[in-house]
């Protein structure tokens, strides 16, 4: 398993239960609520990679397949200044 937690925006979610469905245990939502980000609703994702279970290669592409976007971002982007510390869901 990765030691470095990564950061991903997910766009096209009708809600947070539906983000959800589409991860893999070793990532989770940072918090129920969403947030504006370039004229769009998005759900802040965030995890450790774990053998292939890896933002690239699985979460992003399986979220994709239910419609939603995925983009990594890191702790510096706008959004995550948003996010309640401690906030995960």
């Amino acid at each position: 398993m990765s030691d470095m937690k990564r950061y991903a925006l997910v766009s096209g979610a009708r809600s947070a239960r539906e983000v959800e469905a589409y991860l893999p245990a070793n990532y989770e939502l940072s918090s129920q609520d969403t947030y504006e980000h370039d004229g769009r609703q998005v759900y802040v994702i965030e995890g450790r990679d774990s053998a292939g279970w890896t933002l690239h290669d699985y979460v992003g592409p399986r979220l994709g397949s239910g419609l939603m976007g995925c983009r990594e971002v890191g702790l510096d982007h706008p959004v995550m200044k948003l996010i309640p510390e401690g906030a995960s869901a």
